[in-house]
């Protein structure tokens, strides 16, 4: 059910990316390596960003550098940072 909910949280934040103006494109399920891939990325005139799509139920909150998922250490920023520091890295092995 998880994984439905996952998948329906991701299209549903495409959609929406989809309907930004014409100066952006936007990119889904960028795959890194087997085991990951960026949700959407989006490129346009105010830089290129990665969106990581989670569907959860609950309260995110900070603490100093950490990010809480109801008051419990989760590394889905971790995870989130990880993914743009591996485009960034591949984008400036492209461009130079």
């Amino acid at each position: 059910m998880a994984y439905v909910r996952g998948g329906n949280g991701e299209e549903l934040v495409g959609s929406l990316l989809e309907s930004l103006d014409d100066d952006w494109h936007v990119f889904h399920g960028l795959t890194l390596d087997p085991k990951s891939d960026i949700d959407h990325v989006l490129v346009g005139n105010a830089g290129i960003y990665c969106v990581s799509t989670k569907n959860l139920r609950g309260l995110f909150s900070a603490s100093g550098s950490e990010l809480l998922y109801n008051g419990k250490p989760t590394s889905c920023g971790r995870q989130a940072v990880a993914q743009a520091m591996n485009m960034r890295d591949r984008l400036a092995a492209l461009i130079g």
